[in-house]
C-alpha cells in the first residue's frame, strides 16, 4: 500500500521539473505523510507507548522493545532514526492473554 501511495502522490502531485531536483527531504516528508494517512485508513489507535506497555506487562521498557524487534507483539514502527513503537489496546490485550496462557 505505501509503495501504491508513494507513486500516485509523486508522479501526479510533484511537478515534472521538482522531479529532476528531487532531494531527499521531500521523499521523506511524502513517505511521512503516506504513513500518516496508512494509519488514519487503518483507524486502530496506535496511542501506547513501550513504557506503557511495560507497565502493564510488569517488565522492563528494553524488553518490551526486544519483543517488537522479534515480532512477538504486534506493533507500529515509528519512522525516523530514533523511531519508537507504538501499541493498540487490541494487541496489548491480545498479547497479554498469550502470555498467560
Amino acid at each position: 500500500m505505501f509503495i501504491l501511495l508513494y507513486n500516485i502522490l509523486y508522479y501526479f502531485i510533484i511537478p515534472s521539473q521538482e522531479k529532476s531536483r528531487d532531494s531527499f527531504g521531500k521523499r521523506i516528508l511524502l513517505w511521512y505523510f503516506i504513513f500518516v494517512i496508512t494509519i488514519a485508513m487503518k483507524k486502530i489507535e496506535y496511542k501506547y507507548t513501550v513504557e506503557d506497555v511495560a507497565d502493564m506487562v510488569g517488565v522492563k521498557p528494553e524488553t518490551v522493545r526486544r519483543w517488537s524487534r522479534e515480532k512477538k507483539i504486534k506493533c507500529l514502527k515509528l519512522p525516523g532514526e530514533k523511531g519508537g513503537y507504538r501499541f493498540s489496546y487490541e494487541n496489548i490485550k491480545d498479547f497479554i492473554a498469550e502470555l498467560n496462557s
